[in-house]
């Protein structure tokens, strides 16, 4: 009876540390991916400042081959979301230019669809908005986020009286 008791002991010290290795090397790799990160973010000059960078193309073609998708996947969709957030601008601006006393479906569609599309986003980023993640500027992400969705849901509420050509 005695030699079972070490026995059981033994065992579950091996189990204690083979999971703490297995602790240590998960979280090596999650640091790991954070510097690539951090990398390209140096390389294509993104900062708190500038969360778009000139070579989106680029940049994205380059994040995407980091293997941890819950990091790299709302980065680019925010990229993509911010290309649309232009092209919507432009069309509020030129339909405001014109003086058009309605707007075009499409660019109803559009407001609509990237209220959404930021609320996917603001879940995603808060996912992953944790210490250590810290030094991809989340944050600064959700900031700009939230400032879109504050104007979008304004845009939305000022356009629901103008009729739809």
């Amino acid at each position: 009876m005695e030699r079972r008791k070490i026995s059981f002991l033994g065992d579950l010290i091996i189990i204690i540390i083979i999971v703490f290795f297995v602790f240590l090397f998960l979280n090596q790799y999650n640091q790991n991916n954070v510097l690539k990160i951090e990398k390209i973010n140096q390389k294509y000059n993104v900062t708190n400042n500038i969360l778009v960078p000139e070579d989106s193309t680029g940049y994205i073609s380059e994040i995407s081959f980091i293997s941890q998708k819950e990091i790299t996947t709302p980065l680019i969709e925010f990229i993509e979301v911010s290309k649309q957030v232009s092209e919507i601008e432009r069309q509020i601006y030129r339909a405001s230019v014109v003086r058009e006393e309605c707007i075009s479906r499409d660019l109803s569609l559009k407001i609509n669809g990237i209220l959404l599309k930021i609320d996917k986003l603001e879940n995603d980023f808060e996912k992953i908005n944790t210490k250590e993640y810290k030094k991809l500027n989340i944050d600064k992400y959700l900031e700009n986020l939230s400032v879109l969705k504050n104007k979008y849901t304004t845009y939305k509420f000022e356009l629901q009286d103008v009729k739809v050509c």
